[in-house]
């Protein structure tokens, strides 16, 4: 009978620890099944957001990106200008649609030197977006640094463009709106002349000093009354290729 009655009492708490580790389960399942969908947000180390770069930062990836690419743009233009031929064996493109054409619009002939010239006019601009949070003197640095880069950029892809048969060149809008219109070649150099002229204007009145620090590769042009010889010596190249040589005299004296 005692064995009996032990038998029934261990069985009674059996069932009570079953029916709380029941009761913690079913408690549990819902919990885990929260946490277990929730989304995991976290910065793409790949990709930073510019609304974390430092002045600094947006001015060395100006210079930077202005890099990328660079080998491939001399490649393709001294081709285009029939000054020198690249033979690459395994992609006939380079001299086949470079010296014969016509390139395909989907190709990284046309694609490459466009994409990696409007990266960094996006980068140009955000500098000019933060520029007015800065003193006078380095708003003005920045502008002159920013729009001399960008005019730069945008004559290096109107180089290698130029303008089709309907009159299209480069896109003068950087708000990613495809409805506006391409520019013309005249309007184009009409946007490169007045951000050249814009900036060394805003040169002088950067102080001596950039609020930011240039790379070696800019010896010697590193502050903003240096850096205005090199804003000078583009205006005369783009007053050359507009024709006017008076201008383009004049800029070369003060570069």
């Amino acid at each position: 009978m005692k064995g009996d009655m032990n038998m029934k009492k261990i069985k009674r708490a059996g069932d009570t620890g079953s029916a709380w580790k029941l009761a913690v389960l079913v408690l549990c399942v819902p919990v885990l099944t929260y946490m277990g969908c929730e989304t995991l947000t976290f910065n793409n180390p790949n990709a930073p957001s510019l609304d974390s770069a430092s002045i600094q930062t947006l001015a060395t990836g100006v210079e930077t990106d202005m890099r990328n690419g660079l080998r491939f743009y001399v490649e393709a233009t001294m081709t285009l200008g029939r000054e020198g031929y690249f033979f690459e064996p395994a992609d006939p493109r380079f001299t086949g649609e470079l010296l014969f054409g016509p390139i395909d619009a989907g190709g990284f002939l046309s694609q490459t030197p466009w994409t990696t010239r409007y990266r960094v006019i996006a980068t140009c601009n955000e500098l000019l977006n933060r520029a007015p949070d800065l003193t006078s003197e380095a708003q003005a640095g920045v502008e002159g640094y920013a729009r001399t880069m960008r005019a730069y950029n945008l004559l290096m892809v109107l180089n290698y463009v130029d303008e089709d048969a309907q009159g299209r060149a480069l896109r003068l809008n950087f708000d990613g709106d495809l409805s506006v219109p391409f520019a013309s070649k005249t309007e184009a150099f009409d946007f490169i002349e007045n951000d050249l002229n814009g900036a060394n204007t805003a040169l002088g009145s950067a102080g001596n000093s950039f609020p930011f620090q240039l790379s070696s590769g800019f010896a010697g042009f590193d502050t903003p009354a240096t850096f205005s010889q090199f804003n000078r010596a583009l205006a005369a190249r783009v007053a050359v290729y507009r024709g006017n040589f008076s201008a383009a005299l004049t800029a070369l004296q003060a570069s």
